[in-house]
């Protein structure tokens, strides 16, 4: 199992984070987010992340633009997309950015929202599936990924907390988890002492 700590806009909970070992970090990219962060400071974090965690950029109807001075800022290893995006828009960003992985979102609210998955399965590397809201810190039904058809690798999104991380795994047999609210005390600040938390949680389920 690997987890992603996503939204980061200030260094010290990021240095948290990065010493107690989780596998990738996301950094949100998207203006109306209270998580934005803008280029000058993806680079002063790109600046003092490890090797061997992921930096993650999560876009929504990003702009080539907008993508471009993304990648020379942070030099992500995965974009992950949580618009509306179409297979032409992913191949045309797989085109430009070969050795970028992609990751995308899907809301979930029913059984139908899975249907996207067989669109875009021969063309992404992760699916990440959470609520319609997300960063709401909102959980959606987890049952619905009971059985879920996929090759692909896949994130668990939305809600998820080190109270309740352990009945996620149980319900999902998720391998991937994506944390962002559930690291937060005050919306859109992350709390050094839930980050330990949860990630003596995670570490303890995983042995």
């Amino acid at each position: 199992m690997r987890i992603k700590l996503c939204g980061f806009n200030e260094i010290e909970s990021l240095e948290t984070a990065i010493q107690h070992n989780c596998d990738f970090l996301g950094f949100i990219f998207v203006k109306n987010s209270v998580r934005n962060i803008n280029y000058e400071q993806a680079n002063s974090f790109a600046k003092i992340i490890p090797k061997n965690i992921a930096k993650v950029a999560v876009v929504l109807r990003a702009s080539a633009d907008h993508i471009e001075k993304i990648n020379n800022a942070l030099k992500p290893d995965f974009f992950q997309f949580h618009g509306d995006e179409s297979v032409d828009d992913i191949l045309y960003f797989k085109e430009k950015y070969p050795n970028i992985k992609i990751i995308k979102a899907i809301s979930v609210a029913t059984k139908n929202d899975l249907t996207q998955i067989k669109m875009f399965e021969n063309y992404i590397d992760y699916f990440l599936f959470d609520n319609k809201n997300p960063g709401s810190g909102n959980k959606f039904d987890w049952d619905l990924l009971t059985n879920v058809n996929t090759s692909k690798p896949w994130f668990l999104s939305g809600g998820i907390t080190a109270d309740n991380i352990e009945e996620a795994i149980i319900r999902t047999n998720a391998k991937l988890f994506d944390i962002s609210s559930g690291i937060e005390k005050i919306r859109g600040q992350k709390s050094n002492e839930l980050i330990i938390n949860l990630m003596r949680k995670f570490n303890s389920l995983k042995n």
